[in-house]
């Protein structure tokens, strides 16, 4: 995973982004840096060995494709004045990027005085309304990408919503290579590991436990306790409480019917990713412009099915869905030849009856054949 800072110089990009990194254990390598060395006669394998990034790839040329080639999870941060870097946005959020631009205006004003001017060879040339037409231009590249661009905020807020955006992106990323995310509330909080273990058996290690039942906390926290590298979620969430509680029990991410912004913002400020459920093209416009691009699609047959999202993809075509409701083992391959359908949701792999019979080797060779299905559906 790889979290990319793009920033004006004096924006303040180095600030978050080694915070950043420290927060969440990555290297930080800021280009400017590099090329300064470079410049300077340093090589990059000199670079490499001072910032200990020994599975970086050696920078042939300066550019995006270049810096991409870093093996390890990092926080890179570098300028904007690089075209490359703007137009490669799309590429970038595809591969799994998380793409933030730290360039407040008011770092612009704040850099333009004379004595600072004359220090940038490259600025010097360039008159302050240069500079703005310039920012401006990229700017609107930026929001056409729909990356987070900050105000004047503080570092640790920013760092705040990027640590966010980045586990939601993991999460959607987990599911998405999974392809079915299983749907239960268990019928005992007894059978709740051996039915983790089950789903883990059979290929699908995750899980979305619907807190419909007084023990289903305790079971995310048994789940969590025995399979800790197990993606696990609390589903049903319904109010604010149940986000605290849920984080408390170990939940990985949360997942509601509805959409509920005072919900989204409790998710936000604790940098814990939420998958709301939305009906209609009112529910995706409010979720897309709170932040979010992973949504359920609730409940998902009655909503008209994959006809449906084919025609929400497109003025939603940034989204990616994980429709619950009526899926099937007969059905699951029309939603995941869709490939803006991240996955698909329901209890479809472990069945109530066979949970409650406790017929784990059943539940586990149906896991294994959804997965076989899902497998086919994207692949053929």
């Amino acid at each position: 995973m790889k979290i990319y800072l793009i920033g004006f110089m004096g924006a303040g990009k180095s600030t978050v982004g080694r915070l950043l990194a420290r927060r969440l254990g990555f290297y930080y390598m800021d280009t400017d840096d590099l090329f300064a060395q470079e410049n300077a006669g340093a090589t990059t394998a000199e670079y490499i060995r001072l910032h200990g990034l020994e599975a970086f790839r050696p920078l042939e040329q300066k550019t995006l494709h270049n810096v991409a080639a870093l093996e390890l999870n990092a926080v890179i941060a570098t300028g904007a004045g690089v075209s490359v870097y703007a137009d490669n946005l799309e590429v970038m959020k595809r591969s799994g990027w998380v793409v933030h631009i730290h360039t407040p205006l008011e770092a612009i004003d704040a850099r333009m005085t004379a004595d600072e001017l004359a220090k940038r060879p490259v600025w010097s040339r360039q008159s302050k309304e240069s500079l703005k037409q310039c920012y401006d231009e990229r700017l609107s590249r930026y929001n056409q990408a729909h990356c987070t661009v900050n105000g004047a905020r503080p570092p640790e807020e920013i760092v705040s919503e990027l640590i966010w955006r980045y586990r939601s992106r993991d999460v959607e990323g987990r599911i998405r290579g999974l392809g079915i995310l299983p749907v239960i509330c268990p019928p005992t909080v007894e059978s709740a590991v051996p039915l983790a273990a089950a789903l883990c058996d059979g290929g699908l290690p995750a899980i979305e436990i619907t807190l419909r039942a007084p023990w289903s906390l305790e079971a995310i926290r048994r789940i969590r306790a025995a399979f800790p590298e197990m993606l696990v979620g609390a589903g049903t969430i319904l109010a604010p409480e149940q986000v605290e509680m849920a984080l408390e029990a170990g939940a990985q991410f949360l997942v509601s019917p509805g959409l509920d912004a005072e919900v989204v913002a409790l998710c936000r400020k604790r940098e814990a990713p939420i998958v709301p459920g939305c009906a209609n093209a009112s529910d995706m416009t409010l979720a897309f412009r709170l932040g979010l691009t992973l949504l359920k699609f609730f409940p998902a047959q009655l909503l008209g099915g994959p006809a449906a999202l084919r025609l929400y993809h497109g003025p939603f075509a940034e989204c990616s869905f994980i429709p619950t409701g009526g899926i099937t083992a007969e059905n699951l391959k029309d939603y995941l030849e869709l490939p803006y359908v991240a996955a698909c949701g329901g209890s479809f792999c472990a069945k109530s009856a066979d949970i409650t019979a406790g017929d784990w080797p059943k539940i586990t060779d149906n896991c294994r054949r959804c997965k076989e299905l899902a497998a086919k559906a994207r692949f053929d």
